[in-house]
């Protein structure tokens, strides 16, 4: 799992057969997505040309949309 790409180990981790499926394997998926969920929503806040007040508020959202995304892992995989 370490090897993986963030973007692949969620996935892959729904193929592994569920002795593989330790907790560390599933903590490691989850934090992968939710590097993931940081990486795509950082960089559509940078691709906004917001202004600073308005970037500042949205960055602090994003932090409680990662915890969300990151709690609701086992539901997407």
């Amino acid at each position: 799992m370490g090897s993986l790409p963030k973007q692949a180990s969620s996935a892959m981790t729904t193929q592994l057969k569920e002795r593989y499926k330790t907790d560390v394997v599933i903590e490691k998926a989850q934090s992968d997505f939710g590097d993931s969920v940081d990486e795509l929503l950082e960089s559509m806040i940078q691709s906004a040309s917001l202004p600073q007040v308005f970037t500042f508020l949205i960055i602090k959202v994003k932090e409680a949309i990662i915890s969300a995304m990151k709690s609701l892992w086992s539901f997407f995989f």
